[in-house]
């Protein structure tokens, strides 16, 4: 699972637990992005803190594991991550998990018809991109009816966005994102932009 997690919610977590379940994986790694993101119109929160709410958020579940591998000053892109890690596990089957809001955007990653070459997909239908559009974009750009899976996820409407302006307008987030990650938000003054005045 890669994205910004800026910061991580419930969402992303039911989102791996589910395609676990549903598709026997071993295990769930989660790969919180570079801070500056080429895909995001504005910069993410320093890559620490995005890293260190990503591993409070799973750190109560022993199938999921956190990877610093796209953390640091530079923009690491999918396709280095994906090629490296197939690199490291030759013997290992790979698979992306995602909402399908972030698959319909797949043709303007960098080089996406070797992503998929590379791996598999699984995608669950999200803000109004059904997994039909999602599935329409990767088969044009290389991916097959063997490496494209549907995810039956129910209708969680969470966002990283809606957590941020709640956040900033000072509203109550429990329920959205853990509770230990809304307890390392609070102490570290995260999200505060807004309330301060700082576009």
């Amino acid at each position: 699972m890669g994205g910004t997690f800026n910061p991580p919610h419930n969402a992303h977590l039911l989102l791996g637990v589910f395609a676990r379940e549903q598709y026997q994986l071993d295990e769930i790694v989660v790969i919180p992005g570079s801070t500056f993101s080429p895909n995001k119109n504005r910069p993410q929160i320093d890559g620490s803190h995005r890293l260190n709410m990503a591993r409070i958020a799973c750190e109560d579940n022993p199938f999921f594991k956190v990877s610093d591998r796209e953390i640091g000053p530079e923009t690491v892109y999918t396709v280095e991550t994906l090629s490296a890690l197939k690199s490291e596990n030759p013997e290992t089957e790979f698979f992306f998990i995602a909402g399908s809001d972030l698959i319909v955007t797949f043709k303007n990653w960098r080089e996406p018809e070797k992503i998929a070459r590379l791996i598999n997909f699984i995608v669950a239908p999200r803000f109004g991109a059904s997994f039909e559009d999602a599935r329409s974009v990767l088969m044009r750009c290389g991916a097959t009816d063997k490496t494209v899976f549907m995810l039956e996820f129910p209708r969680i409407d969470i966002s990283s966005t809606l957590v941020r302006e709640r956040l900033e307008a000072g509203l109550d987030c429990r329920y959205l994102v853990p509770n230990e990650v809304l307890m390392y938000i609070e102490k570290n003054k995260l999200y505060k932009e807004a309330k301060a005045g700082t576009p």
